[in-house]
């Protein structure tokens, strides 16, 4: 698997970091009374925002990265995680952005969603509403 090139800061700024958690439930609209609830499967796709100040040979390589090392931002890349400090897989949500602020200084902006590692998601059988044994098992790492 691609890892995030040494070249490249590895911590981003606080200034437009952001996690998202992903949405687990299922929400069913009724006729009538209040919306239900219920978990659709155990785990998901967090996403997280960062940002990068850049030099412009920076920004060269992540779009190389991005676009020949990922395949456009298909293939997933090892990263450490800017909060936990663990190494995980990480893949592009979109397609990264950049801005220049000065001469040789760039603003870049990545939205990438949390792959896990060899952790399992439990998706609840849709026709019985139950987890375990009846319920599908993925493994993110075959994804």
């Amino acid at each position: 698997m691609a890892e995030w090139p040494l070249s490249l800061p590895t911590l981003p700024l606080r200034d437009g970091y952001e996690e998202e958690l992903a949405e687990t439930r299922l929400r069913t609209s009724m006729d009538a009374g209040p919306a239900k609830m219920r978990g659709r499967f155990s785990a998901g796709m967090d996403t997280i925002s960062l940002a990068f100040h850049m030099t412009k040979a920076q920004v060269a390589i992540l779009e190389s990265f991005y676009k020949n090392t990922l395949g456009g931002g298909a293939l997933p890349f090892d990263y450490v995680h800017p909060r936990t400090l663990e190494q995980r897989s990480f893949r592009f949500v979109s397609a990264p952005k950049w801005s220049e602020i000065a001469p040789d200084l760039w603003g870049a902006v990545l939205q990438v969603e949390f792959l896990g590692s060899a952790e399992a998601l439990t998706f609840i059988d849709m026709d019985f509403g139950v987890s375990g044994n009846s319920g599908y098992l993925i493994f993110l790492e075959d994804i």
